[in-house]
């Protein structure tokens, strides 16, 4: 590689990470693979585990969302994002694709966690925990767009630095430890994962993580372009304010239905999907549509009858 490519490359890596340092929601990808567990081979939401599988994630999450103190050094931030937090698995034939709604991204600071012999760590974590036996039910996640009736469903990733890679918490910054854009993407980090709907958790063998880059229409912001974005579009459309300008794609400062077209060109036209979705200006026709004809087969019904 060309020096001047360097620069470039150096250049664009620069500007990803300072724009989102200013973002409102940002999005990561991490890769690893998922490892059978000492102890037995458990099924991963219904797929038997035998091997160790091939694995990709992402979570979004919003840097507005505030935060409720925990133990001390530490700050949970619940999240609720339609398929903000994903695992995808490769299995033999088939993939599984696991997406949560509703989790948290906890920030620790100067955090003891460990044995009684370990040091302090510096954390971001992003938890989806549900468990029917102590009452921890959030929204249920979705395993290849179905809902899972299961009693147990896990996914745990995390990163972790040494001791005073952020403030402590309050010293010299009174809002930590906070959640920022650009943490995750912090050099030297240890990264740890687990995932599993029984008693017997895979670990999650994390190889890597990196920034995604939002794309026109991605307002989730998990790198591709699915029914999650028109359901953020949803949530957002008719705000102005910053924390809902994720879902602005054309940047003119509010959410409306031309973003809207900007999430449906880009999710293509093509799409079976796309195809059932009614523009944005045409659900009130729709609506008459439907009322006029109910009405025309009541009076054809009370015709007949009389």
């Amino acid at each position: 590689m060309t020096f001047g490519r360097l620069l470039l490359v150096a250049f664009i890596s620069t500007s990803l990470i300072n724009s989102m340092a200013r973002a409102e929601r940002v999005g990561y990808q991490f890769t690893g693979t998922l490892e059978v567990p000492l102890g037995g081979t458990p099924t991963w939401f219904g797929a038997p585990l035998t091997t160790s599988r091939p694995l990709t994630g992402t979570f979004a999450y919003d840097t507005t969302t505030a935060g409720d103190n925990g133990a001390p050094g530490e700050r949970i931030y619940h999240q609720s994002i339609s398929g903000g937090y994903s695992l995808d698995v490769a299995f033999e034939n088939s993939h599984i694709e696991v997406e949560a709604d509703e989790y948290d991204v906890v920030v620790r600071n100067n955090y003891k966690s460990g044995g009684p012999n370990a040091p302090p760590v510096d954390e971001f974590a992003i938890s989806y925990l549900y468990y029917t036996q102590y009452n921890m039910t959030p929204k249920r996640l979705r395993v290849n767009g179905t809902e899972w009736s299961g009693n147990t469903a896990i996914m745990q990733f995390s990163l972790t630095w040494d001791q005073g890679t952020f403030p402590g918490p309050g010293d010299p910054d009174p809002t930590e430890p906070k959640l920022t854009a650009d943490r995750p993407a912090t050099a030297n980090a240890g990264l740890d994962g687990y995932s599993g709907s029984s008693s017997l958790v895979p670990h999650i063998h994390v190889t890597g993580v990196t920034a995604i880059e939002p794309l026109a229409g991605d307002y989730n912001r998990n790198g591709k372009i699915d029914q999650n974005d028109y359901i953020e579009w949803r949530k957002a459309f008719g705000h102005s304010e910053p924390p809902f300008l994720y879902a602005d794609g054309n940047h003119d400062g509010i959410v409306d239905g031309a973003d809207y077209t900007v999430w449906r060109k880009a999710m293509g036209r093509s799409s079976p999907l796309a195809a059932t979705i009614p523009e944005p200006g045409s659900l009130s026709a729709v609506i008459w549509l439907v009322l006029l004809v109910w009405s025309k087969a009541r009076w054809q019904r009370g015709a007949r009858q009389h």
